[in-house]
Parts: structure tokens; C-alpha cells; sequence
């Protein structure tokens, strides 16, 4: 779901997505990283963060062990 930063319901969304509690589902908040000037999409750098942020939440929940 993308979601402009001036939604009004962008907190209740944010709430719900995080409450999630799912088998091998894991949330990444990406609240807080830089937006673009259209105020929706992430910058360059913040994108490269989030891929940071996204391999992390892999690695920390799921181990090293990549099977191919």
C-alpha cells in the first residue's frame, strides 16, 4: 500500500502493519527516510537504507544460511 505522508489515516495504517504477526513475515519501518520532493517517493539514498535496513531484518530473522 503506498501511502502519501499527509494521509490522514497514514498512522492507523502504520499501526496495523506493524501489528502484524505473521509466520516468516517480517516489518521494516521505513518511517523517516528521506523523501523526494513529490513527498511520496524515497531518494536514492534512503532506497539504498531501506535495502540496508530490509537485508538486516532478513539476517537477523532468518539466519545466514541462503538455500538456492
Amino acid at each position: 500500500v503506498a501511502l502519501a505522508s499527509g494521509d490522514k489515516y497514514l498512522e492507523k495504517v502504520r499501526e496495523a502493519q506493524l501489528s502484524i504477526n505473521i509466520e516468516n513475515v517480517v516489518c521494516v519501518d521505513a518511517k523517516g527516510l528521506q523523501l523526494q520532493s513529490d513527498h511520496l517517493h524515497l531518494t536514492t539514498e534512503a532506497q539504498v537504507q531501506l535495502g540496508s535496513l530490509l537485508a538486516q531484518a532478513y539476517l537477523s530473522h532468518f539466519g545466514t544460511n541462503v538455500v538456492i
